[in-house]
């Protein structure tokens, strides 16, 4: 590690470190003895794990049942230091996020490494981002594997070199992100792609190789899984997809089923009384699958673009009483929140990073995982949308969260950054001076 890059390093860590005990006390610790009271004092919200999430989600969700019961065993809602080490373990991973994101920014204008080095963890530690840490929600992995194949992308292309060691790092996390549910293997996809990619900046035939191995073998993964995938709570997921989803705009009868389950049109799951009078077995479970759902909202555009715009405008609110979350606020406050604005954002990222990447290979292949992830965003959302209705969309968007948050980062540090480039180039070939 060089002395230059030691110091942002540090910075990140150490406000990593600091709002850890924020996240750690917020979102990682359930049935504590801790006063509700003292919590509110220190301006952090209390999160009542009195609803059994345990009983209807594993790590994974649910993909590996053998390893979710052993960790379902391992931390109990009574284990409440298991609860806080699954969250701090995670927070650990984040910092090594910060640390390879932070050593990879070599720039000419070093202050922008030290901006980088703060809004890492300013933004992904924010309540709204660490809210589920210490549940075994699929969320905190999906933030922590995230984050790290990004990280791990960024430092490949800053180096100019896929090693050994960063492609199966690069590849196992990869791997992992795509194992936590439909969505995020949908995404793999593209990770897929763009690791195939790398064996044009491999310098060895052996990386190069590898590239183009481990990225086939993630892409026919990650199509496989996106096929065949069933998650823990896929009754409730396909519960709300329709009504949460389609019955907010038609009769459930669009799509074959019998009218009298309008009934249940934004009724949470299982809350309904006299529920089995309709015998959901036989007349829902056995008669929808998501593909009737696909259909539907392809026969009914409209109705498909209010959904999805629904989901983009609640997605940015993800409100929590007593909780330490600046970035979110500022969001709130300043950022639109419409699909038009998520499909903007997305097509100004291709346009500007297809032209960018014009200007050079070292900055060709940066632009096009910028690319994939604009594409990812938009993926991400309609994935969301279509899977779960307009129902738990702070739990269920949250993999689109962290997709824009990333590109948030990249916009603001990257735009500062090629706004001084361009200055400093116009000063060597005009005599013009920055003001």
């Amino acid at each position: 590690m060089k002395n230059k890059n030691a110091a942002p390093i540090i910075t990140s860590l150490v406000i990593t470190a600091i709002l850890s005990v924020f996240a750690i006390l917020s979102g990682a610790i359930y049935n504590t003895t801790i006063p509700i009271s003292f919590m509110e004092k220190l301006g952090i919200y209390y999160l009542d794990g009195s609803f059994g999430f345990m009983d209807n989600a594993v790590l994974f969700n649910g993909t590996h049942e053998g390893f979710g019961s052993i960790l379902k065993a391992l931390f109990s809602q009574t284990a409440i230091a298991g609860q806080i080490l699954t969250g701090f373990f995670l927070l650990v991973l984040f910092g090594i996020f910060a640390l390879i994101v932070s050593s990879a920014s070599k720039t000419n204008y070093n202050w922008t490494t030290y901006l980088c080095a703060i809004l890492l963890p300013v933004i992904f530690l924010d309540f709204s981002n660490v809210a589920f840490f210490g549940t075994m929600f699929e969320n905190p992995l999906i933030l922590v594997f995230l984050l790290l194949v990004c990280g791990l992308f960024i430092s490949i292309y800053k180096k100019n070199n896929a090693t050994v060691i960063k492609l199966i790092l690069l590849s196992v996390s990869v791997f992992i992100y795509s194992a936590i549910g439909v969505e995020t293997a949908i995404c793999s996809i593209i990770f897929g792609i763009l690791i195939m990619r790398l064996a044009s900046i491999s310098h060895s035939a052996v990386t190069k190789a590898l590239s183009i191995i481990f990225g086939a073998i993630l892409i026919a993964e990650s199509i496989f899984f996106t096929i065949n995938y069933k998650n823990a709570d896929y009754k409730q997921t396909l519960y709300n997809s329709v009504f949460y989803g389609v019955a907010k705009y038609d009769s459930v009868a669009e799509i074959g089923l019998d009218p009298k389950l309008d009934d249940f049109k934004e009724v949470y799951y299982g809350m309904k009384e006299n529920q089995d009078e309709y015998n959901l077995e036989e007349n829902f479970y056995n008669k929808i699958n998501y593909s009737d759902v696909a259909k539907y909202y392809l026969t009914h555009p409209v109705n498909a673009f209010k959904l999805v715009n629904d989901q983009a405008r609640a997605s940015f609110f993800n409100d929590y009483k007593y909780s330490f979350m600046p970035y979110s606020t500022l969001k709130k406050l300043y950022i639109p929140t419409s699909f038009i604005f998520v499909l903007i954002l997305s097509a100004v990222y291709i346009i500007i990073c297809s032209l960018t990447k014009k200007r050079g290979k070292s900055i060709k292949y940066t632009c096009e995982f910028l690319i994939g992830m604009a594409v990812m965003l938009l993926v991400s959302l309609i994935t969301s949308t279509i899977y779960n209705g307009n129902c738990d969309i702070a739990l269920k968007t949250y993999n689109f969260s962290v997709i824009f948050d990333i590109l948030i980062i990249f916009a603001f540090v990257g735009g500062i950054r090629i706004l001084l480039s361009k200055s400093d180039e116009n000063k060597k070939k005009y005599g013009i001076t920055r003001e």
